[in-house]
C-alpha cells in the first residue's frame, strides 16, 4: 500500500475512482437498453429455432465455398505467372 501523502497514491486513486465512474456509466447504459437488449435475445432465440428446423441451410457457406474455390485458384495461377514471366521492361512505341 502507498502511503497516502505519496504521487502513487494520488494516482491509484484517481484511476479507481475514474474506473468507478467508467463502471457505473457502463451500467446506467445496459439499463437503459435493457428492452433493446431483450429484443436481441427474443431475435437470437428465433434464428436458433430456425436453424434447427431447417437444417439444410447449413450447406450454403459450404457451397458458396466451392463457388468461390475457382476464382481462387484462377487468381493464384494468374499471379504465378505474372510473377515468373521476370522483370518487366518498357519498351518505347
Amino acid at each position: 500500500m502507498y502511503p497516502p501523502d505519496s504521487e502513487d497514491y494520488k494516482y491509484a486513486m484517481v484511476g479507481g475512482i475514474v474506473a468507478g465512474i467508467i463502471t457505473l456509466l457502463y451500467v446506467v447504459f445496459l439499463c437503459c437498453n435493457w428492452t433493446n437488449i431483450a429484443i436481441g435475445a427474443d431475435i437470437m432465440s428465433a434464428a436458433g429455432e430456425f436453424l434447427s428446423s431447417n437444417s439444410r441451410i447449413a450447406f450454403v457457406p459450404i457451397i458458396c465455398y466451392l463457388i468461390c474455390l475457382p476464382i481462387v485458384a484462377w487468381y493464384a495461377a494468374t499471379n504465378v505467372f505474372m510473377y515468373s514471366t521476370g522483370e518487366p521492361k518498357f519498351v518505347k512505341g
